[in-house]
């Protein structure tokens, strides 16, 4: 049996991040969470992480943090998050070249959604797909 793939959420609304932690631990997943890309970053480079799931609300800054992570761990997958603030997110997403291994997702979301692309991408808890 494989271990348990581990999911990193990096979001800096509490509220939210919480939701994200205790749905995909619910579907059996460790969940490690971070507010910022500096603690994501920390994460990253003491655990191995299966999957990023990261909130983009600043676009510019967070694209560059979100390369920067790419850079460094190019094989990760990761599903980027971002909301309208001042422009729809699809817009972003369409003048944003996203690397390969990186699925984006426009707030709001269902969660169901976003559990989805964790299931297609990690397998069921316990079989990770690496």
């Amino acid at each position: 049996m494989g271990s348990v793939p581990i999911v990193l959420v990096v979001e800096d609304n509490s509220e939210l991040r919480h939701v994200l932690k205790d749905a995909l631990a619910s579907e059996g997943y460790q969940v490690l969470a971070a507010r910022d890309e500096t603690e994501a970053l920390e994460t990253l480079r003491s655990t191995r992480v299966d999957l990023l799931i990261s909130d983009l609300t600043d676009p510019p800054n967070a694209k560059q943090a979100l390369d920067a992570v790419r850079a460094e761990f190019p094989h990760l997958t990761v599903v980027a998050l971002a909301e309208a603030t001042g422009y729809h997110p699809s817009l972003f997403f369409s003048a944003w070249e996203a690397p390969p291994g990186v699925r984006t997702i426009s707030k709001p979301f269902r969660l169901g959604e976003l559990l989805a692309i964790s299931r297609e991408v990690l397998g069921p808890a316990g079989h990770a797909s690496r």
